[in-house]
């Protein structure tokens, strides 16, 4: 009869700590998933333009938190690629802000510190999409291939709560591709005018302008004549 009550309790025994084994791991899974479930994410669009064009950067953040009332971070663009810190040259979406301002600041180099915040800590509306884009301009002569890309980055981001706590899991760079400039040519250059030309007289000249280049010109163009004696 005790042989057998100490089997009894022996497979008693057993099954209890079996139970707190999965107990033990249950209670050590939850946190972890938690963590995996908490997403605030900052995110830099990939854009493409050409040499001597303005683009809009867009930045986007993804967030479960919905707290989130402010962001800071600094951005680096490629050389010969500028980004405008003037007020008006940020664009807010209505969709995602409320009463936020953003500004910034050129750090050197090419890079540039950015913030957006509301005066009265007031959280950003909705949970993903853009929350604001900025001008940046591409310069004519920017040593910058047609058809690569080259990266946008960011580092020290805050993705700051209405207590002050950067509450930011991870942030996603973005990318610049050129793209190819129209190609003009000029051609059947003509001067109705018969030789010489005195000062003050009226000349009368035509010429053709072709796009060689594989895109169209969709901001037209500026020409200039010079009269050169030969």
């Amino acid at each position: 009869m005790k042989r057998k009550n100490s089997i009894v309790d022996k497979m008693t025994s057993r099954r209890v700590d079996k139970l707190f084994e999965l107990l033990f791991i249950v209670l050590l899974l939850l946190p972890f998933k938690a963590i995996a479930q908490d997403v605030n994410k900052l995110v830099v669009g990939n854009i493409s333009g050409m040499r001597s064009t303005d683009v809009n950067l867009p930045i986007s953040m993804e967030n479960t938190n919905p707290n989130i009332v402010a962001m800071q971070f600094n951005v680096v663009v490629p050389e010969g690629v500028t980004l405008s810190m003037a007020t008006n040259d940020f664009t807010l979406e209505q969709t995602r802000c409320v009463n936020h301002r953003a500004r910034g600041s050129a750090r050197g180099g090419n890079e540039y510190r950015v913030m957006l915040l509301s005066p009265n800590n007031t959280p950003l509306k909705a949970n993903r999409g853009k929350v604001f884009s900025m001008k940046a301009s591409i310069a004519s002569d920017a040593l910058l291939n047609e058809g690569e890309s080259y990266p946008i980055t960011v580092n020290n981001v805050v993705l700051s709560d209405s207590l002050g706590n950067n509450v930011m899991t991870e942030f996603e760079n973005g990318s610049l591709t050129i793209s190819p400039n129209p190609d003009f040519t000029v051609s059947n250059v003509a001067m109705e005018t018969a030789s010489p030309v005195n000062p003050n007289d009226k000349i009368d000249i035509s010429w053709t302008v072709n796009n060689i280049g594989s895109v169209p010109s969709l901001g037209g163009w500026s020409e200039q004549v010079s009269l050169v004696s030969t």
